[in-house]
């Protein structure tokens, strides 16, 4: 067997001799045969979800890329389609993008926060609200920079 990370899905005939490794150490006796089994099945079962997976964080990632505010809890979920499906060989979608263009607007929101208008002020101090709130301003715009050059050609 090669050295694999968890972000490399395993092809069919990489599984099929996972199966028959695992079925040879069942009949040994070092691993239950039925433990095996169930596996292998579990195995299986995964890679049926992965096509699924993905054609549903391109969907979100269209719907929260193209709606002005879809709320926390479709970028939550976006975000953890992302991390699910990292190994998964797909298409390009707007996942990054509508990842990134939330994050550059809840980093502006936060750095006008740091730095409010007169006479609120600021959680930061005086001193340190216009530097902290320039630090946010200056992460977002490189995140809005960054998430638009990884974005797909046609959107």
């Amino acid at each position: 067997m090669t050295d694999r990370t968890a972000a490399q899905p395993l092809t069919e005939g990489q599984l099929v001799q996972t199966e028959a490794f695992l079925a040879g150490l069942g009949q040994s006796g070092v691993v239950d045969a039925e433990t095996a089994r169930l596996l292998v099945a579990e195995v299986r079962r995964l890679r049926e979800l992965e096509a699924p997976a993905v054609q549903a964080r391109a969907a979100l990632a269209a719907l929260c890329y193209d709606l002005e505010d879809p709320g926390s809890d479709a970028y939550g979920a976006l975000y953890l389609l992302s991390r699910a499906t990292v190994g998964i060989d797909a298409p390009k979608d707007d996942a990054a993008l509508a990842l990134g263009t939330f994050a550059s607007d809840v980093l502006h929101k936060v750095a006008d926060m740091a730095d409010p208008e007169a006479p609120e002020v600021s959680f930061f101090g005086v001193q340190a609200g216009p530097q902290v709130a320039a630090w946010l301003r200056m992460l977002a715009d490189r995140k809005a920079t960054t998430t638009a050059l990884a974005a797909p050609a046609g959107s």
